[in-house]
């Protein structure tokens, strides 16, 4: 198993990304829902708003905006991208 991780440089590409050909969602919507104690914490429960995401993406949760200030600005990560890929072999094989 391989793992490739890339830094998230936007909160609108991260969006796009996501939503782009249906990527994680169905007809452009995601049955997807907050779970975990992280969410928890967040106050973040139930159905995932796309709003509500578009807003994480961004850093802004439970009235506070996330990140490092650096000379005056705000910079924040949006997020992180896991793939896990199988070797190739795995994939000759098939």
């Amino acid at each position: 198993m391989v793992a490739s991780v890339s830094a998230l440089t936007s909160a609108g590409q991260a969006a796009s990304y996501y939503e782009a050909d249906d990527y994680y969602a169905e007809g452009g919507f995601a049955p997807s829902e907050w779970f975990g104690e992280a969410a928890a914490a967040l106050g973040l429960s139930g159905e995932v708003d796309r709003v509500e995401f578009a807003e994480l993406l961004e850093g802004r949760v439970a009235g506070q905006q996330l990140g490092t200030t650096r000379d005056g600005q705000v910079e924040h990560r949006p997020g992180w991208d896991i793939t896990f890929s199988a070797p190739k072999s795995v994939s000759i094989m098939a």
